[in-house]
């Protein structure tokens, strides 16, 4: 299982499917990161809109600098390319394409 970002049309079908991690990552290192940034949108089970993207890319950023500081390696190379591509897909999906987006 992962944890992705998804995008629905107005038939409710997914036409965006966006890994952010696998299942053991996300439990492993993300949800440690998410209590302690006290991440609100960027976490399983949330959805957000253009209303929030502001938030949404204030918490990618700050994610990323906690990987900085607490990854290594793999797992280091890993979070920082997909939060960086997550950074650069989630503005034009919600302003494009989706009224909201969805984790889980």
């Amino acid at each position: 299982m992962s944890v992705a970002l998804y995008g629905f049309d107005k038939n409710k079908e997914i036409k965006l499917c966006l890994p952010i991690s696998l299942e053991k990552f996300y439990i492993t290192y993300l949800e440690k990161a998410i209590n302690e940034l006290n991440i609100k949108f960027i976490k399983d089970g949330s959805n957000f809109g253009k209303d929030d993207l502001y938030f949404v890319l204030y918490e990618l950023d700050n994610l990323f600098i906690w990987c900085l500081k607490n990854l290594v390696d793999n797992n280091l190379s890993y979070m920082l390319e997909r939060l960086v591509y997550l950074k650069s897909i989630i503005p034009k999906a919600l302003n494009f394409y989706y009224d909201r987006l969805y984790i889980f």
